[in-house]
């Protein structure tokens, strides 16, 4: 896949279900740059605007994250503990302008 800095990138999440946030993010690693957004269920994309996307380099891969997480809160012994359940999805893509 390609990503084009001069263009919004949305990540559309309206067909994503049974989770409580997602968190995306994408890291450039040599020169190191990351950018992260999370977003509360019920939110249908994700959007990286071209301004935040300026910071990567023309021609390298990018490592894109998107983590679905769901959240469980027990109480044991009196206690409460906040369980966590992950899904996630990793892919590079190229970037161009």
């Amino acid at each position: 896949d390609t990503l084009f800095k001069s263009q919004n990138l949305v990540i559309p999440l309206n067909t994503v279900n049974y989770h409580d946030e997602v968190v995306c993010y994408l890291q450039e690693f040599s020169p190191f740059n990351l950018l992260s957004k999370t977003v509360p269920a019920g939110v249908t994309s994700i959007t990286f605007t071209p301004a935040e996307l300026s910071v990567f380099t023309t021609g390298n891969s990018i490592y894109c994250t998107i983590n679905l997480k769901k959240y469980n809160t027990q109480n044991l012994g009196g206690k409460y503990f906040r369980f966590e359940s992950n899904c996630v999805n990793n892919f590079f893509v190229l970037v161009q302008n």
